[in-house]
Parts: C-alpha cells; structure tokens; sequence
C-alpha cells in the first residue's frame, strides 16, 4: 500500500479508570495510539487547560510539563518516545509531507489552511497549543500548533517532541527548548 492510502487496522474506545473519561483508541500498523488528546487532571501543579478554560479542555485535552507527562498516561498506556512518532509518521511519508496524516481534516478545530489535513491514520492530531511556563507566563498557539510530548530526554533541560501545525503538511521531530512548558500528550499502548 502507498503512503496516503495507508487506513487504520482497528478502532476502539477504552475507560481511564482514573476519572472515568472515555477515549478512543487506532491501531497503526502495529502500533496503538490514543485518537485523542489527554485530559487527565492530575494532583498538583504543572498540568493546564489552555488559558485555564474548561471549554478548551473538553475539545483539546490538558497542558503538561515534561515531568508531569512522563506519568499522565493511564495503567497500561505511556508516554512514546520519539521514536514511536517516527515510526508513527515514516507509514505516511517523508517528515516533511506525512504531518496531513495525522491531522484532523477541516478548520472546525485547526485554523485555516490546515495545509495537508486528510487525518487517513485516524490519529485524529489537534492543535492544543502550548504554555511557555515560568519564564513568559503565556498561552500560545490553540487552534494553530499541536505540539506533543516525547518520553526523550535532549539534556537536562529539553526533551524531543512532535510538532503539526496549520500553515505546512510537515511533521517536525524538535528538540522542545524547556521541559517547564506544557504541550499536549497522546499516549501509545504498552508500558
């Protein structure tokens, strides 16, 4: 099968026994993804919603910093290393054309162009943005940029992510600049 006609094997949902919250799950290839955006809220600081709004929330998830992240996913999920994205986006192509695959077609959530959209992994990305945390106090990027965290440490103080974003059909494999900004999470099955 070539890149772009490549369809999920399975579809699913599961229960974060945690708190009860619903998710739906996609097989890719032999992977198995959460299709949405965690939304877990975990005790203590370095967990947002976006802006602090519960709206935002319920369509996006939460905020994370690195460290909160390395343990938000449920009992039998993880966070990926950024290697489980680079096998995740190489099904669909050069990193610089597959990151359409992995977004949610339209601009109901993703502003306009949402350059590639056609979401054929059913990875279902959307565009949380981010919190730059300490240092600049500051929401940015809802509805443009889905960054998400990687379990890959870069340093003391930086860790891999995944980057979509609504103006390029690119799936960009970054070094984050600090690990106290807080980016969305999607987990993988496994522990």
């Amino acid at each position: 099968m070539g890149f772009g006609q490549f369809m999920p094997i399975e579809r699913g949902s599961f229960t974060d026994q945690r708190d009860g919250k619903e998710y739906p799950w996609v097989k890719i290839g032999d992977q198995v993804w959460m299709a949405e955006n965690l939304a877990y809220q975990p005790f203590g600081q370095g967990s947002f919603s976006y802006d602090y709004k519960d709206d935002y929330e319920e369509v996006y998830g939460r905020l994370y910093t690195w460290e909160v992240a390395l343990d938000a996913c449920p009992a039998g999920w993880r966070l990926p290393e950024a290697n489980d994205f680079t096998v995740l986006y190489s099904r669909f192509g050069r990193m610089k054309s597959s990151g359409g695959a992995l977004k949610e077609k339209g601009n109901e959530l993703w502003k306009v162009p949402n350059m590639g959209a056609t979401n054929v992994s059913g990875f279902s990305a959307r565009p949380g943005g981010s919190y730059s945390g300490k240092l600049y106090l500051d929401f940015n990027g809802i509805g443009k940029q889905a960054y998400f965290w990687t379990s890959t440490e870069v340093g003391e103080s930086s860790a891999r992510i995944l980057q979509l974003g609504h103006n390029h059909n690119a799936a960009y494999d970054l070094n984050y600049p600090s690990k106290e900004w807080a980016l969305s999470v999607r987990c993988i099955r496994g522990d």
